[in-house]
């Protein structure tokens, strides 16, 4: 069975309660918002993987993450 996989970093609720304030103002058609507690930053979409794949990418991320010191990101404007 496949799922569809991605990468992502949770964000501050600091940047979640930033990313809040364009959801109030943004709210055309076309725009769908998650909701707070899902929003992250994706950083790589994996697509369609086989579910007895999961495990060890999952060992792979964890070690990974293990190594990597929290860092901080400054965005200068917001697109859609």
């Amino acid at each position: 069975m496949n799922k569809r996989l991605f990468i992502s970093i949770p964000l501050s609720s600091d940047f979640k309660e930033a990313l809040g304030q364009y959801r109030n103002q943004y709210t055309q058609k076309g725009i769908r918002w998650l909701p707070e507690k899902q929003s992250h930053l994706t950083v790589y979409f994996m697509g369609s993987t086989d579910a007895s794949e999961i495990p060890g990418v999952s060992e792979k991320l964890e070690s990974i993450a293990s190594q990597t010191s929290p860092f901080q990101l400054t965005f200068k404007e917001v697109g859609f």
